[in-house]
């Protein structure tokens, strides 16, 4: 990544989600280069969404887009995630 590149990468981390480049590099490893949600594995050149609470703006993890958006689209709600989840085992 180009020395530029990776300057407003950490800028927009620290800004954002109050965490550094080792921070993201650290999440990423613990969940083995996977997301957080679904548990598909990163390819070099996905994009990898730092996943945060809206309300205390606590980082949870990094996850894949559509699971970013689903989450999104969720809420944040995990009642609406279990409702969802039950909506989809009735319906198989």
């Amino acid at each position: 990544m180009e020395r530029d590149t990776l300057k407003h990468r950490a800028y927009k981390l620290k800004s954002r989600y109050n965490i550094t480049l080792q921070d993201f590099d650290n999440l990423l490893e613990k969940q083995a280069a996977s997301c957080g949600v679904c548990f598909t594995p990163f390819e070099p050149s996905a994009v990898k969404n730092v996943d945060h609470c809206h309300t205390t703006g606590k980082v949870r993890g990094i996850v894949c887009t559509n699971c970013n958006l689903a989450l999104g689209h969720l809420k944040d709600f995990p009642e609406v995630a279990e409702s969802a989840a039950n909506y989809l085992r009735r319906h198989e």
